[in-house]
């Protein structure tokens, strides 16, 4: 009986404890931001593609302000079609959803143009990640009266020459049970500096 026992807690603290790491493998994964996953994306892509991102952007979320559907989108090759008048820039797309992988697209268009030029972002100038980009964001003054429901991003190479989030911003519309986006905050993946604020709270009431 005693033996049986003994078994049957062995047994039990096993499944607990893969419980456990189950759940924590789970919360790693999920806590993924997008410059993880762009990191991680380095697996599924050619290897002169590996690091050389020409944007990150997300799907709107959902029950939360941090998105959880990802596309990353790295520079693949440059190629001159038949008549050799237009060089074409190509990349290959990952979508992660809830920190895995689900689907790539290769040969994405990036440009159609007589240039070799495409907006490819310095890695070096990534250092403000998602997370940072949202909580910096999400403390403007101009949300404080707003409640903000649902968020997209992306980063892309800016006007200024380094990579800036563009974060829109969805607010629980006053008496209804809707949200409406009311604009977009702008910041630095360099320095997190708020670079721009377009934002209209009366659109919600």
């Amino acid at each position: 009986m005693h033996m049986k026992t003994t078994f049957l807690t062995s047994r039990l603290i096993l499944g607990l404890a893969l419980v456990m790491a189950c759940s924590l493998l789970t919360a790693s994964v999920l806590d993924r931001t997008a410059f993880d996953l762009a990191k991680e994306g380095n697996k599924y892509v050619v290897e002169q593609s590996r690091d050389k991102v020409v944007q990150i952007r997300s799907e709107k979320s959902s029950r939360s302000v941090t998105p959880t559907t990802w596309y990353v989108l790295y520079y693949e090759s440059l190629s001159a079609p038949d008549n050799g008048t237009t060089r074409i820039a190509t990349g290959t797309e990952l979508k992660f959803t809830s920190g895995n992988l689900v689907s790539v697209k290769r040969n994405v268009s990036l440009l159609s143009s007589s240039s070799d030029q495409y907006a490819e972002m310095d890695s070096s100038m990534m250092t403000v990640d998602s997370d940072r980009a949202l909580e910096i964001a999400l403390k403007e003054p101009v949300l404080t009266s707003l409640k903000v429901m649902s968020t997209d991003m992306t980063l892309s190479q800016g006007s200024e020459g380094y990579p800036v989030w563009k974060i829109s911003i969805w607010a629980a519309k006053k008496d209804a049970k809707i949200d409406l986006k009311v604009g977009e905050i702008w910041v630095s993946s360099v320095d997190g500096k708020v670079t721009k604020i377009n934002v209209n709270p009366g659109r919600v009431g």
